[in-house]
């Protein structure tokens, strides 16, 4: 070793403890894992990629994250690592994780069937009545093919996995699915009139609560909105766009950001923290900075 040529280092002893020590060291970076549950979805793992890039100033860990739902199956994460030299300047004895937009898009998917919602009347106070008749005086033309006076449900399914992207202090995550119009009699089955193809934009705020990521979602827009079938004739997708974009703010938006209350794990190594971090956004990055000792992560 580089070391064995100072004179304070030499003897028969001391070389074959430093190699021993950093063998040791070496076989601990080896097999860092952090496995972690998200909930009854799945579990996230965190795995040394390779090996540990050391300079006087930090040390640098990539890692391979494995996303799988509960059964075992594996949720595909495109291997795309962000370039160190996109994150922000290191701060002095701080650690920085940087997670890729892939990832956080995997994440989503793992919860995907949690984005799945039925907005019934009981749970949009506040908007007009999701009855036929409501329906019946956005769509002037189609009032008389409706069903007078009942009950509705829309049913929100998504149907693609989500996707996540980012520039400079600007996150969406887009949700591509369905909004069925469906009548709803208790004593009868649902009776479907029409359904939207949608792509729901929303703005996305990062948080670290107890350890976790926290995503907190917004309403940024209905940015697309499609007829896909109907069964009362054909019309002007537009004119419903206004109540559906009621419907997703005061209703939808809610229970998705209910169902990630749960938080995405971090990954706990080498005693790293992320109580006190400050979150950014940069191009596919979200780079954490929190107060530890000085190394860089990165999935």
């Amino acid at each position: 070793m580089h070391w064995c040529n100072s004179p304070m280092l030499q003897g028969p002893w001391l070389c074959p403890a430093v190699d021993a020590v950093l063998t040791l060291v070496n076989q601990k970076f080896t097999t860092l894992v952090s496995l972690s549950s998200v909930g009854a979805a799945g579990s996230i793992r965190y795995a040394l990629l390779s090996p540990p890039v050391t300079s006087e100033d930090f040390i640098e860990l990539d890692l391979n994250t494995t996303v799988l739902q509960e059964g075992g199956d594996l949720i595909d994460l495109p291997a795309d690592p962000p370039a160190l030299t996109s994150l922000p300047p290191k701060r002095d004895s701080a650690t920085q994780l940087a997670l890729s937009v892939n990832f956080l898009s995997a994440e989503l998917t793992l919860i995907q069937t949690s984005l799945n919602l039925d907005v019934t009347e009981t749970i949009i106070l506040g908007l007009p009545p999701l009855t036929t008749t409501t329906l019946g005086a956005l769509i002037p033309m189609l009032s008389e093919s409706l069903p007078p006076s009942q009950p509705m449900v829309i049913e929100i399914r998504i149907t693609k996995p989500p996707v996540v992207t980012m520039r400079q202090d600007k996150g969406l995550v887009h949700l591509f699915g369905t909004a069925e119009f469906l009548t709803s009699q208790p004593s009868a089955a649902r009776e479907s009139l029409f359904v939207l193809d949608i792509h729901i934009n929303l703005d996305t705020q990062f948080s670290i609560h107890e350890e976790k990521l926290r995503i907190s979602l917004g309403l940024d827009s209905l940015y697309e909105m499609a007829l896909a079938a109907s069964s009362i004739g054909t019309f002007a997708e537009l004119l419903v766009k206004g109540f559906l974009v009621n419907i997703i703010e005061a209703a939808y938006v809610p229970a998705i950001n209910g169902a990630l209350q749960e938080g995405i794990p971090l990954p706990h190594l080498l005693g790293m923290k992320y109580a006190n971090a400050d979150i950014s956004m940069s191009e596919k990055v979200l780079p954490a900075v929190s107060a530890a000792e000085s190394r860089t992560v990165r999935n």
